[in-house]
């Protein structure tokens, strides 16, 4: 029987990142039983992320639970000369009821903001994303994964 605690639901929650990332011809793994400073390494050409995932119910901009270890995850970035990554993933609730947002005309599971910039990522039914590069605290762009 599957257990819902909070390491099956951050697992789960690293399946929907590395299903994303897949889509657009990345090739990734997973940390052994989620240990260690990132959740996921993924490669594509000779490009390289390291991504840490974060999953919260409602959402809370999780950059703070990070905080005690950014330095280090900068200096691994730089090291194994991957772009650090934060994936964010949360419910998705009442955020399309407001006018702030609007779906991608093409590719309806991206939320775009109001500059037509893309916002949020939609994975699974109810749950949505945000991949924001550490080093810059920008939010990433599928043509930064294309």
């Amino acid at each position: 029987m599957f257990k819902l605690d909070n390491y099956n639901v951050g697992r789960h929650a690293e399946f929907m990142v590395v299903s994303f990332l897949d889509v657009f011809g990345w090739k990734s793994s997973l940390a052994p039983g989620s240990r260690g400073l990132f959740d996921i390494k993924s490669a594509k050409s000779n490009r390289k992320i390291c991504t840490q995932v974060k999953y919260r119910t409602k959402p809370d901009y999780p950059f703070d639970s990070i905080n005690d270890q950014k330095a280090d995850m900068l200096n691994h970035s730089r090291r194994c000369a991957c772009v650090p990554i934060l994936a964010f993933i949360t419910r998705m609730g009442d955020l399309l009821h407001t006018n702030q947002y609007s779906r991608h005309h093409e590719y309806k599971f991206l939320i775009m903001n109001r500059d037509n910039r893309l916002a949020w990522i939609q994975v699974g039914q109810d749950h949505i994303m945000q991949l924001i590069n550490i080093r810059t605290g920008g939010i990433l762009d599928t043509n930064d994964l294309a």
